[in-house]
């Protein structure tokens, strides 16, 4: 599991790829916004950069090598910054109404587990990336959906509550992802990066390759 602790002092040296729009380059992926924080700056449009689109290309090409009818489903790719922004400071005030008694970098700590302090958060780089996988229009059963926080141990990859089949579906994405280049997130079964802090940290790389961008709102 990765911290914020660990996170913090990464630095980044920004390679300046440029975010592309996936659906011009990965018709064989679906593309289904889970959610509608994103429509004020970019519409319905799935942004990566560039390295994370040809990645995920070979994730998809692993995944039907693998299982033939089944294709990528991406609920999620590059967050503004300022949505970012609300969502930790959401959940920041109300942990610090719980826990009142901890230090700064502690509250920090808990509530990255749930949202990425802001700082170092991978979404906003553009090289993060939340999917899932479906056959025949009907998703994996994964155990849980994509962003159900309603349990922080059901959430995690090997979770010990999933059945056989549930696990055998996680570990198959996490399987193609990581071999396409991504890193995984021990947090959360559907979350995978390339390029942030987040992918530096786990593959111990001396520092990030990409920045978080700040797009003009459509």
């Amino acid at each position: 599991m990765i911290y914020y602790i660990d996170l913090k002092e990464i630095i980044i040296k920004d390679c300046k790829e440029e975010l592309l729009d996936v659906s011009k380059y990965l018709p064989e992926v679906s593309l289904r916004y889970q959610q509608s924080d994103m429509y004020a700056y970019t519409k319905n449009i799935f942004f990566l950069r560039k390295s994370c689109i040809q990645m995920l290309k070979k994730a998809s090409e692993f995944l039907k090598e693998a299982l033939p009818n089944a294709k990528l489903l991406v609920v999620y790719a590059y967050r503004h910054p300022e949505v970012q922004q609300k969502y930790f400071r959401k959940q920041y005030d109300l942990m610090k109404q719980k826990y009142n008694f901890l230090e700064k970098d502690e509250l920090f700590e808990k509530v990255h587990q749930l949202i990425a302090v802001p700082e170092v958060a991978g979404h906003p780089t553009g090289g993060s990336i939340d999917l899932t996988i479906q056959v025949e229009g009907k998703t994996l059963d994964m155990g849980t959906k994509i962003a159900d926080f309603n349990d922080s141990e059901k959430i995690k990859p090997f979770s010990k509550d999933m059945t056989d089949v549930q696990q055998k579906n996680r570990l198959l994405l996490r399987t193609i992802m990581v071999q396409a280049g991504f890193a995984p997130f021990d947090g959360e079964w559907w979350h995978f990066s390339y390029g942030d802090k987040e992918w530096a940290c786990y593959y111990k790389k001396p520092y990030a390759i990409y920045e978080q961008v700040f797009l003009i709102k459509k």
